[in-house]
């Protein structure tokens, strides 16, 4: 039996390359994104047998609650979470640390929240990819 991973923001950038490399090493694998089309093209570039599309916006609880089992419903199963998807405004260094940091940790703690209320799964992993370095990095650039 494989293991199953979702990955939030997978239907593009970094989120897609996870997804990607998670499908190469025989996973299967939720494509979540906030776009219905982008995830559906990730899709069928990865594999329509190894990957499934679900739609949510991370800062919505309820949104992420269902699109978490609907991978489950799909897939049987959950065992991988990688945490990706985020926030990149465009401000000032200053605004960001003050501002961004924040919505970002809500974020990732919305999706925390709602693994463990799964009434299925067996998760044996949780990858946080912290975004905000890049987007400092940009700002210093």
């Amino acid at each position: 039996m494989s293991k199953v991973a979702i990955v939030t923001g997978a239907g593009q950038g970094i989120g897609f390359a996870i997804a990607k490399r998670l499908v190469e090493d025989g996973f299967k694998v939720g494509v979540l994104d906030y776009d219905a089309e982008t995830a559906e093209k990730a899709v069928a570039e990865l594999s329509e047998d190894k990957a499934f599309s679900v739609v949510a916006d991370v800062s919505k609880q309820a949104e992420v609650a269902a699109a978490f089992q609907k991978v489950v419903d799909h897939f049987g199963d959950l065992n991988v979470v990688v945490n990706n998807a985020g926030v990149a405004p465009i401000k000032p260094l200053t605004l960001l640390l003050k501002n961004s940091f924040n919505v970002h940790l809500t974020l990732m703690l919305v999706e925390l929240s709602e693994v463990h209320k799964l009434p299925k799964h067996n998760l044996n992993h949780l990858v946080m990819v912290v975004k905000l370095s890049m987007q400092l990095h940009k700002q210093v650039s």
